[in-house]
């Protein structure tokens, strides 16, 4: 989290240069102050410590709940720490390692019943639920459904409605990870829905879960030319998201897999804490954002995040750049309102 916060994006050609946070190994207490270790060196670390749990597991042959880590919670950490690496062959061994250590299996939403949300204890797919607020923290008001912010079109628009007298062909994540709000007087599914119970809440609102490999696999067999079980993956997964008709078309080259499995990412994983890690290791690509009054839509103020801009990695916060003289930060630009 902290290297992909605080530290510049991953490029295996200038990891052992870029900046990273810093490591420390040392569990006692010392009046020592860190520099930066490199991103390279960052994520060695990550892979020596995943490992380690691997096979500590491994040896312990124990699983307890879903609200304690486990082995397939490790083998789907793995999986993503290639694949934020680029080490595609890796990613694709510890997503099937995930099925193959694990009884959990994709929650099919054409048969999901119950007016529970899409993240609670009743769904197959929960490997892992952990932490505190998150992005639902902010979401509701006390005054009711209203958000405090919303989905992006282009993201709504990325959902197939299917037919609207039969239901065909729909995507049923709009239905579950959404709830249909009244914005500027018009209807939208833009109002993220995942976390919400109608009561007390059954698990943490952070989780690892196995549509992740599926993901994971997909990306790492389109970026390596395996188009046919990139979106054999894809249409695995989506089996268990559409009322029907869910097999997505024959695509036209292999760049237009590697945006339908982004775009697929984008969907399933919305409003779980993926998308800016996702948008740095893809490049960094330019961002606006309009912020306008609710009371006044015309007016407002539009931001811009250029391209391979270094606003892409946030600063470390003030409070411990005051105690550690030594941590160099990253220069950033003042914000670029338009």
């Amino acid at each position: 989290m902290l290297v992909n916060r605080n530290g510049e994006p991953y490029n295996e050609a200038t990891a052992d240069s870029d900046k990273g946070v810093p490591v420390n190994l040392d569990p006692t207490i010392q009046n020592v102050q860190f520099s930066r270790a490199s991103v390279a060196t960052v994520y060695a670390q990550i892979e020596s410590d995943i490992n380690a749990s691997i096979q500590h597991f491994k040896a312990a042959g124990i699983e307890k709940s879903i609200f304690r880590p486990n082995l397939a919670t490790s083998y789907l950490m793995a999986s993503r720490i290639a694949l934020f690496t680029k080490q595609w062959e890796n990613t694709i061994k510890y997503a099937d390692s995930v099925e193959m250590v694990s009884s959990a299996k994709l929650c099919d939403l054409k048969t999901r019943t119950g007016d529970k949300t899409f993240i609670c204890r009743a769904n197959p797919e929960l490997l892992f639920s952990y932490g505190g607020y998150t992005v639902h923290s902010y979401i509701k008001e006390d005054i009711g459904w209203r958000a405090s912010y919303t989905s992006s079109s282009d993201l709504a628009k990325l959902y197939a409605p299917g037919d609207e007298e039969t239901q065909q062909g729909k995507d049923l994540r709009l239905d579950h990870f959404y709830i249909e709000i009244t914005c500027f007087n018009k209807k939208v599914y833009q109002c993220p829905y995942k976390y919400y119970e109608r009561g007390d809440y059954d698990v943490y609102p952070q989780v690892f879960r196995l549509a992740e490999a599926y993901l994971n696999r997909a990306e790492a067999y389109a970026e390596t030319g395996n188009t046919s079980q990139a979106i054999e993956n894809l249409n695995a997964l989506r089996e268990n998201r559409f009322s029907s008709d869910y097999k997505l078309p024959s695509p036209g080259t292999p760049q237009d897999v590697i945006t339908l499995v982004r775009n697929e990412r984008r969907m399933e994983l919305a409003f779980e804490g993926f998308r800016w890690f996702d948008l740095r290791r893809w490049g960094c690509p330019r961002i606006e954002h309009d912020y306008t009054d609710a009371n006044n839509p015309s007016s407002g103020q539009r931001y811009v995040l250029e391209a391979g801009s270094v606003s892409y990695t946030l600063p470390i916060p003030k409070s411990e750049l005051d105690k550690n003289m030594v941590i160099e930060n990253i220069n950033r630009p003042v914000s670029n309102p338009q």
